[in-house]
């Protein structure tokens, strides 16, 4: 497995820490959780960090795990800044088990001990002896357990495993026997005791039963009261329990006696081979300076910064201005992909819907939208005293128009009002004749035989499409209708075509549907709205369970988490817009004059860029219900402005260039060019589609990063 943590610094202690200050919030919110703390934890010591909730146990053990940097003051972790370059602080050298049971419930206890094996490089001979000794060793279930299913104790068994699976150096426990009982409680401390080659930090509230510890640490208000052997506090306190000793110590604390009092036993110089270190509030400390007065090391005046970047290595080091980030490696990757692809796996329900729900979403949108309507109701009155205006009525589309005929206009236009009628055909008496004096006399037409011959339309506007298309199908039904008429009397039947006349297309078909106009866009907004809800959750469920924590400490970066998910949904996305684009052209035959190479890349760069999207959201927002309002919360908008339901040149100018700078715009009209006109990548419109979906991803991703860097 090779060396996880084992080396020995240079240090007396594996934690040593001095004046160590964390607040959170600003101002009047202001509150001070770790309040100049000092601590010492020796090699290969059980250490009992004991205090009530509140105190600031866990705050104390992210800081020594470097989950959180301390606001002021010196902390060492196995010999060096917890979370310098090239430390394995979080890493390798350190284990740990939070509060939380912070476990994947999916996978069964094989595959996460698995899981954390090649995150920390072992390899899977070590993983399976490893696995095979926690099994007896902790008294687990059967290795193909799955963890959502075991009992809570067990569970914290579990969570205890994985953190002893690669022997750290270090290892912390954050109030492990919480919640259970005690049987269990005594078990973990027996397992504890046998642990003799790492050095273990465990909190608790459950004061006497830090005893069995080599050295216990008393804390209140974020301030250690005394630490030292329990035996040793024992005797210098005169009293028979921790309990007593810690009472004691809180009152002293209470009414300010703490400070004048030594009641601080511990050893407050840092003393190496080589070293001596000191704390001075007018200067930085250097190797080689000698101690200075005790009273400077517990003077509660004294909360200034202290700079330990130069220890134990012997000399002041300057801190690079710009320090470029680790790459992320593609072992963790690895372990990464393959145990969210398991967990994946183990709700298959959930991802055929995943697989078909885009699916099923095309294909209602070409179902419902484009398509002409039918069954319309229109009332008819037709007073025409010949044959023609009976003529015309069967040129009307029945599919489309159900006719109902009235006698009077006035009752016609009652039955719209009543919403019962989407309008009203009304023929005049003289139509029939008026309209073949229309005909005959051209130009001399009177105004009187121009109206007779008109039919007129009285049309509920509610519905400006319905009222669109009846209007479009009345006239030409007028023009077919016309051509009979003036065939059948051997006239020219081009005389009543219109004056302006539709030729050949230059893109497109003469008859093509909103449908075809609105397929691209759609094609691209359900990639990519479905790729931002998939991935929106990812870090805040992580976070939730305490995985996303625990990985850290593990020593996975932000980067490489995110970067995981993107390759989970990834491969997800690929079969999703596979069967999007068979529905798409297979099924309902919507016109590809491009390649379909194109098609297929720029929409899966769509789903890439929604997927960057939700991992941004996630990364920003602490609860389920802040990320799935604030993804949801951009459906409409982007909708709206890119052009996807209607042409963006409609839009006022101002928001024009609004709209052409979002995700989805320029993408779309790439793809309708794609599709609609056979452009290839070589024309300016399509590689633009491609330019700014992939910035878009790029800018998402690094804001991601610097989020997680800066909430880290």
């Amino acid at each position: 497995m090779g060396d996880t943590g084992q080396q020995r610094p240079s240090t007396s202690n594996a934690v040593w820490g001095r004046r160590l200050c964390k607040s959170y919030g600003k101002g009047k919110s202001l509150n001070t959780v770790l309040n100049g703390l000092n601590i010492n934890v020796p090699y290969g010591a059980i250490y009992g960090l004991l205090g009530p909730s509140g105190c600031g146990k866990t705050t104390l053990l992210r800081c020594i795990v470097g989950l959180l940097p301390v606001d002021r003051g010196a902390l060492l972790a196995m010999g060096d800044k917890p979370g310098s370059r090239d430390h394995s602080v979080p890493g390798s050298m350190v284990g740990y088990m939070p509060q939380e049971i912070s476990l994947y419930n999916e996978l069964r206890i094989e595959e996460l001990l698995l899981y954390f094996g090649r995150v920390h490089g072992m390899t899977k001979d070590d993983v399976t002896y490893r696995t095979n000794f926690l099994l007896d060793f902790l008294k687990l279930p059967a290795r193909s357990a799955r963890i959502g299913f075991l009992s809570g104790g067990q569970k914290r068994r579990v969570s205890l495993a994985a953190a002893l699976l690669h022997k750290p150096g270090l290892l912390i426990l954050d109030e492990p026997t919480v919640g259970v009982d005690p049987v269990l409680r005594e078990k973990i401390w027996e397992h504890l005791l046998e642990i003799a080659q790492s050095t273990i930090i465990i909190t608790t509230h459950y004061i006497e039963e830090a005893r069995q510890a080599d050295r216990v640490g008393l804390m209140r208000a974020g301030r250690m009261l005394d630490e030292d052997k329990p035996s040793t506090l024992m005797d210098r306190y005169n009293m028979m329990s921790l309990e007593a000793i810690f009472l004691h110590l809180c009152h002293h604390d209470l009414v300010g006696n703490a400070e004048d009092e030594e009641l601080m036993s511990g050893n407050y110089g840092y003393e190496s081979d080589d070293v001596t270190v000191s704390f001075d509030d007018k200067k930085p400390l250097l190797t080689g300076e000698t101690a200075t007065s005790a009273g400077s090391l517990t003077s509660p005046s004294y909360y200034g910064a202290v700079t330990l970047d130069n220890l134990p290595r012997g000399k002041p080091v300057k801190e690079p201005w710009c320090v470029l980030p680790e790459l992320p490696s593609l072992r963790v990757m690895m372990a990464l992909v393959i145990k969210n692809l398991t967990t994946m796996q183990r709700s298959i329900g959930l991802l055929f819907f995943e697989f078909i729900i885009p699916s099923i979403q095309i294909v209602l949108f070409c179902l419902c939208i484009g398509r002409a309507p039918h069954d319309l109701t229109i009332g008819v009155v037709n007073r025409d005293n010949g044959n023609m205006g009976a003529l015309y009525l069967t040129h009307l589309n029945n599919d489309t128009f159900t006719q109902v005929v009235y006698d009077d206009v006035t009752r016609a236009r009652e039955v719209v009002r009543e919403g019962k009628a989407w309008g009203v055909v009304e023929i005049g008496p003289d139509f029939s004749m008026d309209l073949m004096m229309r005909f005959q006399m051209g130009d001399q037409v009177s105004t009187e035989v121009v109206e007779g011959s008109t039919i007129l339309l009285h049309l509920d506007f509610t519905s400006q499409q319905i009222s669109a298309i009846i209007h479009a199908m009345t006239l030409q039904a007028f023009q077919q209708f016309s051509v009979q008429t003036l065939a059948a009397s051997n006239h020219n039947v081009h005389y009543s075509d219109p004056p302006v006349m539709v030729g050949d297309p230059v893109y497109g078909k003469t008859d093509s549907d909103f449908t075809e106009f609105m397929t691209p866009g759609i094609c691209n907004s359900i990639t990519f709205f479905m790729a931002t809800g998939l991935t929106t959750l990812a870090f805040v469920l992580e976070r939730k369970d305490g995985n996303y924590e625990r990985n850290l400490v593990n020593g996975v970066t932000p980067t490489e988490i995110m970067l995981s998910h993107v390759i989970t949904q990834f491969l997800v996305l690929v079969v999703q817009v596979a069967l999007l684009l068979l529905c798409t052209f297979s099924i309902f035959h919507i016109p590809l004059e491009g390649s379909w190479v194109n098609v297929m890349a720029l929409i899966l760069l769509q789903g890439l860029c929604g997927m960057c999207l939700g991992i941004m959201i996630s990364c920003c927002c602490e609860k389920e219900t802040s990320a799935m309002q604030l993804s949801l919360g951009l459906v409409y908008p982007l909708l709206l402005t890119s052009g996807i339901i209607w042409p963006i040149q409609a839009v006022p100018e101002w928001l024009m260039y609004v709209s052409e700078a979002l995700p989805l715009t320029i993408a779309t009209d790439a793809l309708r060019s794609v599709m609609g006109r056979g452009w290839g990548i070589d024309t300016m419109g399509v590689w633009l589609g491609y330019l700014i979906t992939v910035g878009w991803c790029l800018v998402f991703l690094g804001c991601t990063a610097i989020i997680g860097r800066i909430r880290r």
